[in-house]
């Protein structure tokens, strides 16, 4: 669920950056330290609550534990297991044009870039990285499946043929 289970380290200067901003009480300092880094960037990226003279320690338990839920989680080969497109969207923070970019692809391309992209730590632009991937996995699906359909098409006039000339198996097989 995006949350780790090991003992809770000491804060980054980002983080400490965070926690000193949003005046985090230490139960929601634990659980933004418990988190992966991952869901730690995008809680910390996306977290901006309206009305500042609400329970903020309370709001951002919520929230920090609804991003964590909806992360997909990576595995040991960097890929994604999970594939719901929404959760996706937010744990990679993508924007608007990013979002209806992934809406946009067919579902076989959908699942390869959700289960392919996985850029390295420290990539800067995740949306423009981002950007390129899928169009790119959406160009090579398109051609694969313009090359299914033309293999298909001749194996269609080829059993045609077979057929129309009453051919037996052994002048099939030729």
């Amino acid at each position: 669920s995006g949350v780790e289970s090991r003992r809770t380290p000491a804060p980054s200067r980002q983080q400490e950056s965070f926690i000193r901003s949003w005046g985090l009480q230490p139960q929601a300092q634990e659980l933004l330290l418990s988190l992966e880094p991952a869901v730690q960037q995008v809680v910390m990226d996306k977290f901006s609550p309206k009305n500042k003279h609400v329970d903020i320690t309370g709001l951002f338990c919520r929230f920090a534990a609804s991003v964590a839920h909806a992360h997909p989680h990576r595995q040991e080969d960097g890929s994604w297991d999970g594939s719901d497109l929404q959760d996706f969207i937010v744990s990679w923070g993508l924007n608007e044009a990013n979002e209806e970019l992934l809406m946009s692809l067919e579902s076989n391309a959908q699942q390869t870039v959700i289960a392919q992209f996985a850029p390295k730590d420290g990539v800067r632009d995740i949306n423009g990285l981002f950007a390129k991937f899928a169009k790119s996995v959406a160009q090579t699906q398109t051609k694969r499946s313009r090359e299914e359909i033309r293999q298909h098409e001749h194996e269609e006039e080829m059993q045609s043929f077979i057929t129309w000339w009453s051919l037996d198996k052994e002048a099939e097989g030729m």
